[in-house]
């Protein structure tokens, strides 16, 4: 039994890295984004400065008033709207994270924590945090096998795929914390939605390699019905690397 556990877990992560691979290699949506408004200040542009523009129903009622540069704002706005919702459908469809979700019985999410030391700019999540402990639980989470991420004090729960930009927020407050637990909660079960995954019906068990100010809210926020491992719980730095390391 251990042994088709460990060969499942091996086709998982590599359907998983070839997702990956098609992902990186897809047109980019910013791309997309950037030819619609090119398009958008051309008319605008070519837009002359005359009267309003009187729109009217099949009776010749006037039914609204409105200038050229209005429509061709309202225009490019309904075609920025659909470009977001056709990118988030494929980015989901094409996330490495889709093979790695068994097609029956539970499932578990392994959630690592952030580190106050990040990368300047725009990254991926996986890539964003600069720290020893962070890069041994990432790659104690990147050879699960498990859906993952990151628990983050500004963004809740992180998408290692996803692009965020560095942040400097802390749990410093019981109402932090609170908030916090809510986002993440809530952040990760519309995460697995996205993936696919029937979060009403199915078992999840969230595994979280994170410190008790970002354990606790969590745990408190998630449904009844889920479970939380807490495997490093009361470990000091040292007892929590040793264990990453022989668990890796």
């Amino acid at each position: 039994e251990a042994v088709e556990v460990a060969i499942a877990k091996w086709h998982r992560l590599r359907d998983a890295e070839t997702k990956s691979d098609a992902t990186e290699s897809s047109p980019s949506t910013e791309a997309k984004k950037a030819d619609i408004e090119r398009r958008r200040q051309e008319e605008l542009d070519a837009v002359s400065q005359g009267p309003p523009i009187e729109v009217v129903d099949g009776d010749g009622n006037i039914v609204q008033t409105s200038d050229e540069k209005v429509r061709i704002n309202d225009k490019y706005d309904a075609e920025l709207k659909a470009l977001e919702e056709t990118s988030q459908e494929e980015y989901y469809e094409n996330h490495p994270h889709k093979a790695l979700i068994p097609e029956t019985g539970p499932i578990k999410v392994t959630l690592i924590g952030c580190a106050n030391k990040k990368c300047a700019g725009m990254v991926k999540g996986k890539d964003l945090y600069q720290s020893v402990p962070f890069g041994n639980s990432k790659g104690y989470a990147e050879g699960s096998g498990n859906v993952w991420g990151i628990l983050s004090a500004k963004y809740g729960f992180m998408d290692p795929e996803a692009t965020y930009e560095e942040y400097d927020e802390r749990l410093n407050s019981k109402a932090k914390k609170d908030a916090f637990g809510a986002k993440a909660a809530e952040s990760v079960y519309k995460h697995l939605k996205a993936l696919g995954v029937d979060v009403e019906n199915r078992d999840i068990t969230f595994e979280v390699l994170a410190g008790a100010d970002y354990a606790t809210p969590f745990e408190n926020s998630i449904g009844t019905s889920d479970n939380v491992e807490k495997p490093m719980k009361g470990m000091g730095n040292a007892k929590r690397a040793k264990w990453l390391k022989d668990a890796t």
